[in-house]
């Protein structure tokens, strides 16, 4: 503590003065501006030209100084000169103008040269301090940018070695596609080789965008590593992060800043898969993955649950899959989600388009992205890949007849999206069948009760060129055989929406004594 002079005590703050480095070849007006300055708290170091000036900056270096004034007609060399030698060297270091002949073509050279004010002589106090301390406070958060820069690629350096290392790249049975807002993100998938004979593989999703996130998920890369090597399950690996985060990070003493820092939070999914097509997954806060069967039935996987390191006992949902040939396990994470959502497709049409798209495609796609990017098709292993993926898995109450414009709009965007090269023809066909088949779904399986849902699924299969329709309601169908009967009898009066279904698609099947109606669209 320390007295004012109008007798109060404050705390005393002790840290380095910043250090200006001022220019004048006049001599006296020179030795004025090192008295004024310093009276504003900075350390000053003078210079008489641009010469003993370079000098000064070249010994000392230029990272000892917080902010560069100097007067910009001088002898042999002028302050511009001055500028474009040290934006060679650091272009962080604020430099302010003091100048009393510059004409407005110099001033603006100055400007565009980087100068971050131009004071004309003779230049009041309040003034000179204020542009004092808008160049230190700039210097200052350039320096503060470029050192996390420096160490969010450093932290890059650690997460591309570990992604090496991990051999995701290298597994046939997966697909892959994960792209960070920075060159540190927080987001990652890893493979594990297990000594059973197994592979573990880990998608995770660490909250934020910052060097915390990044050096958090590093630190995951190892643990999980290191403790697949001693045979740990992921149940244990969970246990172990959610510890760290809770006692350790996020309970860190951070000092003054530590109202700053929000807590810290991980979502990962761990799924195991053998050499027989079965799998078993972990999921703490990772959206629902869903399941793709041979057949073309999709399901998500339990509900959303919460992350890693908020609370002691984290509630983790856990199952088990037969995924057999053809079936397969999708995943993502929250910034594709968010990414589906800016471009008003579904996440199932935005992971397929992620998955299947050229880079130069992708990039332009990613433009507008706010967030880490992450998707993975996990195939079951030693047999062939599945030929379906999921592009449309919603449900729809009883009651939403009156939206079925809007609903049958959000299909064609995830169908175009998806499958960019459909025929205008056939996609007219599937959402005009597609239409007709929900409203019958709503109006009589479910009898338009807000409380019963209809379902539509949407898959393709790239290689045959071909979108499958599934409506399905939970009513008891009807014995009618129109839609599937190769000589219906056309005596009957019948709705023109099954006379659409019937003839619309290149082929018609149905289950459940009709409530489930199946659609198959192809071309060339």
């Amino acid at each position: 503590m320390y007295l004012t002079a109008d007798g109060r005590q404050i705390d005393r703050i002790k840290r380095p003065a910043d250090s200006i480095l001022i220019i004048d070849d006049e001599l006296a007006l020179l030795e004025m501006l090192q008295m004024v300055v310093g009276t504003f708290g900075y350390e000053v170091t003078v210079a008489a030209d641009v010469d003993q000036a370079e000098r000064i900056l070249t010994r000392q270096g230029t990272h000892t100084f917080q902010c560069v004034l100097t007067d910009y007609k001088m002898p042999n060399k002028t302050g511009l000169e001055l500028l474009r030698w040290l934006r060679m060297f650091d272009g962080d270091l604020s430099i302010v103008v003091n100048t009393g002949y510059a004409s407005h073509e110099d001033v603006s050279a100055m400007i565009r040269e980087g100068a971050v004010d131009v004071l004309k002589k003779p230049v009041q106090m309040n003034v000179l301090a204020q542009a004092l301390a808008h160049g230190v406070k700039l210097t200052r958060q350039r320096r503060h940018r470029a050192r996390a820069v420096q160490a969010v690629k450093q932290v890059g350096l650690v997460q591309d070695y570990m992604l090496r290392i991990m051999g995701i790249s290298e597994l046939p049975f997966v697909d892959f596609f994960s792209r960070p807002m920075h060159q540190a993100g927080g987001d990652f998938v890893s493979a594990y080789a297990r000594t059973d004979g197994s592979q573990m593989l880990v998608l995770a999703d660490v909250a934020g965008h910052n060097l915390d996130a990044a050096y958090i998920s590093a630190y995951f890369h190892g643990v999980v590593h290191g403790m697949v090597r001693g045979n740990l399950g992921p149940r244990a690996i969970m246990d172990d992060l959610n510890s760290f985060l809770l006692e350790k990070w996020n309970d860190r003493d951070l000092g003054d800043s530590s109202n700053m820092a929000p807590e810290a939070s991980v979502c990962a999914l761990f799924v195991e898969a053998d050499s027989q097509g079965h799998l078993t997954w972990h999921n703490n806060g990772i959206p629902p993955p869903v399941f793709t069967s041979a057949g073309a039935e999709s399901h998500r996987m339990g509900e959303g649950n919460t992350p890693l390191g908020l609370y002691d006992d984290p509630e983790t949902l856990q199952g088990e899959l037969e995924c057999g040939e053809g079936g397969a396990l999708l995943a993502w994470s929250d910034g594709t989600e968010s990414f589906a959502l800016h471009h008003r497709v579904s996440v199932e049409a935005a992971a397929f388009r992620l998955l299947s798209t050229a880079q130069d495609e992708r990039e332009r796609l990613l433009e507008d992205a706010d967030d880490d990017i992450l998707v993975v098709r996990i195939h079951a292993r030693g047999v062939p890949r599945g030929m379906w993926v999921p592009l449309i898995l919603e449900t729809y109450p009883g009651n939403a007849a009156g939206k079925v414009d809007s609903i049958e709009d959000s299909w064609a965007r995830s169908i175009s999206f998806a499958v960019p090269d459909v025929p205008e023809d056939k996609l007219y066909a599937l959402l005009l069948t597609a239409r007709e088949a929900l409203l019958n779904a709503l109006n009589h399986g479910c009898g338009r009760n807000p409380d019963l849902l209809a379902s539509v699924q949407v898959h393709y299969a790239a290689q045959r060129r071909l979108l499958r329709l599934v409506i399905s309601d939970p009513g008891p169908g009807h014995g009618d055989s129109f839609l599937t009967d190769p000589e219906p009898d056309l005596s009957q009066d019948r709705h023109s929406g099954l006379v659409l279904i019937r003839n619309f698609p290149d082929r018609v099947w149905t289950a459940r004594n009709n409530a489930t109606i199946y659609t198959e669209f192809t071309w060339g």
